[in-house]
């Protein structure tokens, strides 16, 4: 590994490479010692996907070192239904202070609380 590769681009070079068809990547077993723990955590986290039905391994057909690995239809489910709850919270996230400020409080420190930002830029900024 070159010392201007870093460990994202390395790990794409590595672990990352399409194949050819729509979902597939490869996985090299590597026998080099700086990329063995990481060959060994890569192994286990795909085991566990595996054991979980969310994606599937098999022989690569063009080289037998390789495994192709597949998202499943559970993994592609758990994957929407997990960008459904990223955009739910953040929706909730975003309206959560306006709610707050009409349940919580009288006019006035409404009125204080929208002043606020405008306050702390005179403040911040001479």
């Amino acid at each position: 590994m070159h010392d201007h590769v870093g460990a994202r681009q390395f790990g794409q070079q590595r672990f990352g490479k399409p194949l050819g068809a729509p979902g597939q990547v490869g996985v090299a077993h590597e026998k080099q010692p700086h990329v063995s723990s990481v060959v060994r955590a890569t192994a286990a986290t795909l085991a566990a996907l595996e054991g979980h039905g969310l994606i599937r391994r098999t022989p690569d057909p063009g080289d037998g070192r390789r495994r192709l690995v597949t998202l499943t239809e559970a993994g592609r489910t758990r994957i929407e239904g997990g960008r459904t709850r990223i955009e739910g919270g953040r929706q909730v996230r975003e309206e959560w202070p306006a709610h707050a400020l009409q349940e919580r409080c009288v006019e006035e420190e409404r009125a204080t609380v929208l002043q606020a930002p405008a306050l702390l830029e005179r403040l911040t900024w001479p």
